[in-house]
């Protein structure tokens, strides 16, 4: 049977809009600073404790750990709030391409062997997982997203990303 979806409306639930949420990944900074109080504790004990043994590793170990951590807070985390905020600034700007249609080919994902949760909706794939960080939706179904096989979704897609999910409650003419 034919289904003309021209002649449905489409009532929606909004799932996920990334301009309603803040940045989700606070503790990147929080385990980069504690590289940082580490390396600082440990040349401070290098320096100040003559018992302290004064080998190449105590020279180099700290210093690492505290370049590691500048680096880390530097560069992931402000890339990812940065990120963050373009999906924010140009889902409210209108900048998406609008996806809608069934979920098909829809594949969950799994959290042991961190594959990836993927489908395709109108010609359109998807794909994300619980361990790649993204401003974007990743709900996979295993940590109870609403994603699955059938679906009618609306998708404001941004690049690629899930910037807006909605998933349709009823239909009528």
């Amino acid at each position: 049977m034919f289904l003309d979806t021209r002649e449905l409306r489409m009532s929606y639930q909004t799932v996920f809009d990334v301009t309603e949420r803040g940045y989700e990944y606070p503790f990147l900074p929080l385990v980069a600073l504690l590289f940082v109080g580490l390396g600082i504790a440990w040349w401070r004990l290098l320096h100040r404790s003559p018992a302290w043994p004064q080998g190449a590793k105590n020279r180099i170990v700290p210093g690492v750990m505290l370049w590691f951590g500048a680096f880390v807070i530097s560069v992931f985390s402000a890339t990812g709030f940065l990120q963050h905020e373009r999906l924010r600034s140009r889902l409210r700007a209108g900048d998406y391409v609008l996806v809608e249609g069934l979920v098909v080919d829809f594949r969950a994902g799994s959290p042991e062997q961190h594959v990836a949760e993927q489908f395709r909706v109108d010609g359109h794939f998807y794909s994300y997982s619980d361990y790649i960080v993204t401003p974007g939706f990743h709900r996979t179904r295993s940590r109870g997203g609403p994603l699955r096989e059938g679906r009618w979704v609306r998708i404001a897609d941004i690049d690629g990303e899930i910037a807006r999910l909605e998933i349709a409650t009823e239909a009528t003419r």
